[in-house]
């Protein structure tokens, strides 16, 4: 390599405005993060630090191979102290207050996040978990190191075929060609899985290399001398492509893939006038600068405030509480940067033995720690609280052996087990599935034998599918599933004897309206006629309709005549309310825990999300077929509002789902129904 190469790229230069250019990717971050509603793409921050780690790294490797000072030891020790201190305080103090705050099973969950974490695989724990704009992110405090996990990844793979690709050929355009090579096969690859994996392509490290090599490959860029007027253009239109992504990106948007490149290469084009004037102005000013410095601090401690203060209040976050929250991010994220992250990354040759007994000693604590909660089940000794007497546990039936680990389709049996008891089948989603509960304590108490037989997100309604994501054209596992268990079902009521079979789906969502609020758009499900699909609302409401009737009549009719119970969808709250009440009260008055659980959801906008099923299912009603609506048991005109407390508990899981007590009020409510139509 010549030493123009070598100049240019040493890793003892530093430039200000890459500091700048990391203050712009952290604050998008944190402003998405804090709902900040025109950064709806603040997300792409994240892609902007890849774009940074991939140029600065590969720099570093290829200036220390160059001067013969890199090993991989030295390397993966820098990387240690840099990351390893401050993102291990961060782990251990969200850990403490998530034991103060958090309900078992959320400290369950953030306890086997924590592990993850530790160990540099959260992208793949969140991934196996769900998506990450779901709802339930805002319970999961250590949601944010998925993107870190990414970055250690790269870490552990990136110099060794780095000084691969190096020691295999000296000339510098025969390396750069095959960072290109790679760089195009990674891009092909994670659009292709967008369309197949959109979870697997936004979490899994394989799926972001594209862009950590865009930054690796700005290293052979060699330093030009242009003109004021196009340095000036190049810097502006490089911010202009982030910020651009960041204010019209939103969460509908496919990404990583194509999408990607316009913040990655916004970053490219300001990494390569990083020394100009104009980068100077921009982004070198002191402000931005200590933000840089301080960005990965930031990063690290702001969505364990957000999420522990939102959970805390458990309702809507006001303006003037985020400006206070993000005061704070800065607050903490300075202490946490000199007296932790500073400390540690720049005192390389001082206690180097005390800092590495420091580090396992830490490391080991935490894992013990978060393996003892969960074996303890989440400390319920915490929380100060009584079931109602009577109440039974969740079934947890057999999940269906299947090739795919996220196609949770489940199987199972309960209630009486006389010979002479009538046989019910129930069949549907996890709204049929939340019915376990009570529909068990009735089977023993009345002598009715259940077969549950469920799977999330697939309706039972014959002759018909529910195409999944239809407004970007994701491809879903599920669906596909979905299809066949339908058949399945199908064929099993045909070939078997039953005296009720009930049907329990959350049907409003194949029909509903655009928004849940109004601002927030939910995936796109339609109910499509399986011989002549078409995939708009109006047709999925005319499908929805014709088929259930269909499925209803066909059942009736089948081998054993069995009656048909058709259960409509229970209301959606607009508000996950899981674990409500099911919290410590260190932190939490008992007026303030009675808050949480209450609905804010009024009668006239429940109902407007269920009038059109509810007309629908309702209108089947006939000697062999009855039609049960649970907005008649949970919400009241009268009122103006549905219940989610009832004889003083919650009876929702989360937004959608009843819980264990919502399940046996909601079937104590109607069993008189059940057995006199039954009889």
């Amino acid at each position: 390599m010549d030493s123009k190469f070598v100049n240019n790229n040493s890793a003892k230069q530093y430039f200000p405005a890459i500091d700048g250019l990391r203050a712009l990717a952290v604050l998008l971050v944190v402003l998405f993060h804090f709902d900040f509603e025109k950064l709806a793409g603040g997300f792409v921050g994240v892609d902007v630090f890849f774009v940074i780690s991939g140029y600065l790294i590969t720099r570093n490797i290829q200036s220390g191979i160059e001067l013969k000072t890199f090993s991989f030891w030295g390397f993966y020790r820098s990387r240690i102290r840099r990351l390893y201190p401050a993102l291990l305080a961060t782990i251990a103090i969200t850990l403490v207050v998530s034991m103060l705050l958090l309900s078992p099973d959320h400290l369950e969950l953030a306890s086997r996040s924590s592990i993850s974490a530790t160990l540099s695989v959260a992208n793949l724990y969140f991934w196996s978990e769900a998506g990450y704009f779901d709802v339930d992110a805002i319970f999961k405090p250590l949601l944010h190191f998925w993107s870190l996990s990414v970055e250690e990844q790269y870490y552990l793979f990136w110099p060794a075929a780095l000084v691969l690709i190096l020691k295999t050929t000296k000339r510098r355009y025969t390396q750069a060609l095959i960072f290109s090579v790679f760089l195009i096969a990674s891009l092909f690859y994670t659009e292709s899985l967008i369309h197949s994996e959109p979870s697997k392509a936004f979490y899994w490290f394989h799926a972001r290399i594209y862009e950590f090599l865009i930054g690796a490959i700005l290293v052979y860029f060699p330093k030009r001398n242009i003109n004021n007027a196009l340095e000036i253009f190049i810097t502006i239109l490089g911010i202009s492509m982030i910020l651009y992504s960041g204010m019209f990106y939103d969460k509908s948007t496919l990404f990583p893939g194509v999408s990607a490149l316009l913040p990655c290469i916004g970053a490219a084009l300001i990494i390569l006038t990083r020394d100009s004037k104009s980068s100077r102005f921009f982004l070198a000013n002191p402000v931005m600068v200590w933000l840089g410095k301080v960005s990965y601090s930031i990063y690290l401690v702001h969505w364990p405030i957000w999420v522990l203060y939102s959970y805390w209040k458990f309702d809507q976050i006001s303006s003037i509480e985020k400006f206070f929250l993000g005061l704070l991010t800065l607050i903490i994220a300075g202490f946490m940067y000199y007296l932790v992250e500073s400390k540690f990354r720049f005192n390389v040759r001082k206690n180097n033995n005390k800092f590495y007994l420091l580090t396992a000693t830490s490391v080991i604590s935490i894992l013990v720690a978060s393996a003892l909660i969960i074996s303890l089940n989440g400390l319920p000794s915490r929380i100060k609280f009584k079931f109602d007497t009577g109440l039974m546990s969740k079934i947890n039936c057999e999940l269906v052996e299947n090739s795919n680990p996220k196609i949770k389709e489940k199987r199972c049996t309960y209630g009486s087990s006389s010979s002479d008891a009538k046989k019910i089948l129930l069949l549907g989603d996890s709204h049929a599935g939340h019915l376990n509960t009570g529909l068990r304590r009735l089977g023993k108490e009345k002598n009715l034998s259940f077969e549950s037989w469920t799977f999330s997100g697939c309706p039972p309604i014959w002759g018909a599918y529910k195409a999944y994501d239809v407004k970007f054209k994701r491809l879903s596992h599920k669906e596909s599933h979905c299809k066949s268990l339908v058949s399945k079902w199908q064929k099993y009521v045909k070939e078997n004897e039953f005296d009720l079979i009930i049907l329990a789906s959350r049907w409003a969502l194949l029909t509903e309206p655009t928004f849940y609020t109004p601002t927030r758009e939910f995936r796109r499900d339609f109910l499509v006629d399986l011989d002549s699909p078409v995939f708009t609302l109006e047709a999925a409401r005319k499908t929805f309709k014709n088929k259930l009737a269909y499925t209803a009549l066909e059942i009736s009719n089948s081998k054993s005549k069995p009656k048909v119970i058709v259960i409509g969808q229970v209301p959606v709250l607009g508000k996950n309310i899981q674990g409500c009440d099911r919290v410590p009260k260190y932190f939490i008055s008992n007026e303030r825990l009675k808050k949480r659980c209450q609905s804010k959801v009024a009668y006239n906008d429940a109902m407007g999300r269920l009038n059109f099923t509810n007309d629908v299912i309702a209108g089947l009603e006939s000697e062999r077929i009855l039609p049960i609506l649970p907005s008649k048991f949970l919400c009241s005109k009268a009122d103006e509002i549905c219940k989610t407390v009832i004889k003083g508990n919650s009876v929702y899981l989360d937004d959608n789902h009843l819980n264990v007590r919502g399940s046996q009020y909601f079937i104590e409510s109607i069993g008189s129904q059940i057995l006199e139509f039954i009889e």
